[in-house]
């Protein structure tokens, strides 16, 4: 989805209040009654989540997933492991930034080094390179959009 796409489509869901599942089946959808933002409330896999919810007409729950956004672009599933079992581990696990900084000090590395190092672990080091520099461009165009 571009990101220029979604003001108009969120303006057709608030004027219709209405959202169409997979373009098959459509809902009513009021957005200050039925999209809920608990900034008080952290799930407990990351800080970074989101809890779906999906009820009957009667107000019965009959689904909810919860879905963290784990950094790179990755969204994860709750349940769903973060890393592949087939990829080898990498060269200087951490799972902090506290770690993280003890690693950098015992090697002698800043953290960059250390996680393009990881990443080299599984990727060839021109894939990452560009990966990152189409982030950066990405991160770019949301500012001159912002702005």
């Amino acid at each position: 989805m571009e990101p220029e796409s979604i003001e108009p489509q969120l303006a057709v869901i608030r004027s219709s209040r209405s959202l169409a599942l997979k373009a098959i089946y459509e809902i009513s959808f009021n957005e200050s009654q039925d999209l809920l933002f608990h900034r008080d409330q952290v799930l407990p896999r990351h800080s970074n989540g989101m809890r779906f919810c999906a009820f009957e007409e009667t107000g019965q729950e009959l689904m909810q997933e919860i879905y963290y956004s784990v950094g790179g672009g990755f969204i994860l599933r709750e349940g769903e492991s973060s890393r592949p079992n087939s990829l080898p581990p990498v060269r200087y696990p951490f799972s902090s930034g506290a770690d993280l900084l003890r690693l950098g000090e015992e090697h002698g590395l800043p953290f960059w080094k250390i996680s393009l190092e990881n990443e080299k672990c599984w990727r060839d080091e021109q894939v990452i390179r560009a990966y990152v520099e189409r982030i950066w461009a990405v991160m770019q165009e949301c500012v001159e959009r912002g702005l």
